[in-house]
């Protein structure tokens, strides 16, 4: 299971992730420990999770791991075959409960206490990515000991666990959110082609959406690597015999869009020219609302035509310019608008709703803002308009 919408809750919303490592689910981790474990100490665990739930999500998966380090009166060997021991179900959509966000914290001790004994310590993030995710954590490993860990996610590649081949992807990414930053493999990142390539036609699209998270980031470090082996890709499919598969192409081409995403919002050429993206668009008008009040929406319009005597693949976003609580404009947020083909001499009207509410990695401040219309990378117009409350 991936943590992927976590961003999106706010911390004071009752329904925030955070909840989900509620005082009945850690105590609950405690009593059965306690009881496939007699040496296992219920009363310290209990006094160290005491200020639970005071806390906020990272904190309390920190606590959990610390509380277990206190409790758990046994070499690190045995403590991983215990936890393995005390997992739920390997994760299953249909049947998903609060109970495995309890791997985070596990994957958490592992990380934390079981640098000395790599072989155990990932056994048994094997098994806990299965009910929840160890990418935060196998990163410990890769940092410690990159060649032997390697290694194994490369076994890891073949296994028959779509949740084991997705943490060989989500586990390596460079700039992984929330993560620990992979600096060696940002300075050298070749060692991480094999596992690309080993993955990038995996039949499960979750594996192949990591396979893109993975690129992406290496593209904002290594743009022109990434361009080239998402070229050698395709030039590879062009060349199997017998005729292309449509789901094939569309798999693959899916893929290419998200691992781009970051280079076209950026307006790489080479990113651009890889999605086929070409011909010549004019903006004809271009309209944001010019107050909005926070917790509704900001609207655009937009009306692009196509010049040119043949169509044109255009690809359409906009970047939001926030501003600081001390009144600083930050760096612009890119968003995705749309991605279409507009024939020669034709002109489409778009309309976007974007919501200016509060969440967990972004608040808004009244004041003015502003905001860019990108056309295939490029800012083709500007807006201003004010936040308010």
């Amino acid at each position: 299971m991936a943590p992927d919408a976590m961003d999106d809750a706010a911390d004071d919303n009752p329904k925030a992730f955070k909840h989900w490592f509620s005082r009945a689910l850690v105590e609950g981790l405690g009593d059965q420990l306690k009881r496939l474990d007699r040496r296992f100490d219920r009363d310290a665990y209990r006094n160290v999770i005491a200020p639970l739930e005071t806390l906020e999500l990272k904190a309390r998966v920190a606590l959990i791991a610390e509380a277990l380090g206190q409790a758990i009166k046994r070499p690190f060997p045995e403590a991983a075959e215990l936890l393995v021991r005390s997992l739920p179900p390997a994760f299953d959509p249909a049947t998903a409960n609060g109970q495995h966000f309890i791997g985070w914290a596990l994957a958490h001790y592992v990380g934390r206490f079981g640098l000395a004994h790599p072989e155990p310590a990932l056994s048994a993030l094997h098994a806990i990515t299965q009910r929840f995710t160890a990418e935060f954590d196998i990163r410990h490993f890769l940092l410690a000991d990159p060649t032997a860990t390697l290694a194994t996610l490369r076994t890891w590649a073949r296994d028959p666990s779509e949740h084991v081949r997705r943490l060989v992807l989500e586990g390596t990414r460079t700039r992984l959110p929330w993560g620990i930053r992979l600096q060696p493999f940002i300075d050298d990142p070749t060692p991480l082609l094999p596992l690309l390539d080993a993955l990038h036609q995996d039949p499960s699209p979750y594996v192949r959406r990591s396979v893109a998270n993975n690129l992406n980031d290496l593209a904002k470090d290594h743009p022109e690597l990434v361009i080239e082996r998402l070229a050698r890709w395709a030039s590879a499919r062009l060349a199997e015999p017998g005729p292309p598969a449509h789901q094939a192409h569309a798999d693959h081409l899916a893929l290419v869009r998200r691992a781009l995403r970051t280079l076209i919002k950026q307006g790489h050429p080479g990113a651009l020219a890889l999605l086929g993206v070409e011909g010549d668009v004019d903006t004809v008008n271009f309209v944001a609302a010019k107050r909005v009040v926070i917790g509704q929406s900001l609207l655009l319009e937009a009306t692009l035509t196509n010049p040119g005597a043949r169509d044109a693949k255009v690809v359409v976003d906009f970047a939001l310019h926030y501003r600081s609580a001390n009144g600083t404009v930050r760096a612009p947020k890119v968003f995705k608008w749309k991605t279409f083909a507009l024939p020669a001499g034709e002109t489409v009207a778009l309309a976007k709703s974007h919501p200016m509410r509060d969440v967990s990695i972004r608040r808004h401040f009244i004041g003015a803002h502003r905001v860019d219309l990108l056309v295939n990378g490029v800012a083709a117009a500007s807006r201003d308009f004010q936040l308010t409350r």
